[in-house]
């Protein structure tokens, strides 16, 4: 069968063939997977594609691989655009607790804090039982290791090596007893806010937060990593502000002297607070766009030489206004090449339980004060906008996200 396949594929070379036919004698699934993705779905080979992804199930099931089986039968219901899922969930962005031991001005979240709102143990439970079939996983709170069960289910996470961890984390917590625990895990990346390397205006912005326990923390992560099994990776996000946007290229020295993986800049949102209001710093402002358009080919570079990868969500982001009543954004120009895979891949848990498919989406598919996660993922709500979706309706999504301002990579997984 795969021969007939292989060889009347237009256009497929010689050592493409070879490669099916070898992945398919030693029965490397995880190669077929590979290649039905990244080579020949890509090139529009797509009766080839979707041939390599039912035998990379057929084999995943056969060798008793969960989490490739789930892999390849959810791109499988993706082609054929299928809207009530038996693969499960893939990636999940879960915010566990809303206790936190900093206040930062500009916070979202600020407003909500006062509901000590907690996941519930049996939504706790269920995230476990979803283990298996995770690609990603980002930890959030306020603080997610206030949780009392965040430490067991990292711990029970260890056994499925597949899961790819996130903890957005100010960073004041961490000790040799959590790092070591983290080191355990094949891909761990601690995520931490620095907005300044300057004393005073980190700890005013992040208040509780100490600069000197920042940097003793990062010299105790360092010197862990070097000896640990699996080195962690350590990303730094950046919310650029009046406050701040000149001190980057400094904030970029930090980050290289301390061995950060990752930078991401990302825009202070308008939320109607005083603080925000008087630092939000507009990307589509003339003199901004202009000083950005000379910074950041300069911090880009210096960020690649150093083995840093640079991602810059403040100027490709534009300010969003709330959708006019008369519909004026049209959304019917909107490009098919921005159909967004998040309703088919992902959940966002927020605070208070609410459920959305990825941080910027508007829409809300559940909540799991009412639903298990279960019930949201075939739910009424997600199921139509996946229909909604697939008809090129985007009039449930947000502006960035429909208009390709959103890079793709956050939409989907591959």
């Amino acid at each position: 069968m795969i021969n007939d396949i292989v060889y009347n594929t237009a256009g497929i070379s010689d050592l493409e063939k070879e490669e099916i036919i070898s992945a398919y004698a030693w029965d490397n699934y995880k190669e077929i997977f590979d290649l039905a993705l990244s080579r020949h779905w890509v090139k529009q080979r797509y009766s080839l594609a979707n041939e390599l992804l039912e035998k990379t199930l057929q084999l995943a099931k056969l060798k008793g691989d969960t989490f490739y089986a789930n892999k390849a039968l959810n791109e499988l219901e993706i082609r054929q655009k299928k809207i009530y899922l038996e693969s499960r969930i893939r990636t999940i962005h879960v915010t566990l607790t809303m206790r936190c031991d900093i206040k930062c001005p500009f916070c979202l979240y600020l407003d909500r804090y006062s509901s000590g709102w907690e996941m519930p143990s049996n939504i706790c439970d269920e995230i476990i039982q979803l283990f298996p079939y995770l690609q990603r996983c980002v930890w959030q709170g306020g603080e997610a290791y206030l949780h009392p069960r965040f430490k067991e289910m990292i711990r029970e996470s260890i056994r499925f090596p597949n899961i790819q961890h996130t903890l957005i984390t100010s960073g004041a917590f961490l000790n040799d007893e959590w790092l070591e625990l983290f080191s355990k895990i094949p891909y761990f990346c601690i995520m931490l806010p620095v907005e300044s390397i300057k004393k005073d205006t980190y700890e005013e912005l992040r208040r509780g937060a100490s600069f000197e326990r920042l940097k003793r923390n990062l010299a105790l992560f360092n010197s862990l990593r070097s000896k640990s099994q699996h080195p962690l990776s350590l990303s730094m996000n950046i919310i650029v502000m009046k406050r701040n946007y000149l001190e980057l290229e400094g904030i970029l020295d930090f980050a290289i002297e301390n061995k950060f993986n990752f930078i991401i800049l990302t825009p202070l949102y308008p939320n109607g607070s005083e603080f925000n209001e008087k630092e939000y710093l507009s990307p589509d402002d003339p003199e901004i766009r202009s000083y950005f358009s000379n910074l950041m080919p300069k911090l880009s570079e210096k960020a690649n030489k150093n083995g840093i990868y640079l991602a810059d969500r403040f100027t490709g982001i534009v300010r969003q206004e709330p959708p006019a009543k008369d519909n004026q954004v049209n959304y019917t120009e909107f490009s098919d090449k921005t159909i967004c895979l998040a309703p088919w891949q992902q959940l966002f848990i927020e605070i208070n339980g609410e459920v959305k498919n990825y941080c910027h989406c508007n829409y809300i598919v559940g909540n799991l004060n009412n639903n298990s996660i279960k019930d949201i993922w075939n739910g009424e709500m997600l199921i139509k906008l996946r229909r909604d979706i697939l008809n090129y309706d985007y009039h449930s999504c947000n502006v960035i996200c429909a208009n390709g301002t959103i890079d793709k990579s956050n939409l989907k997984l591959t």
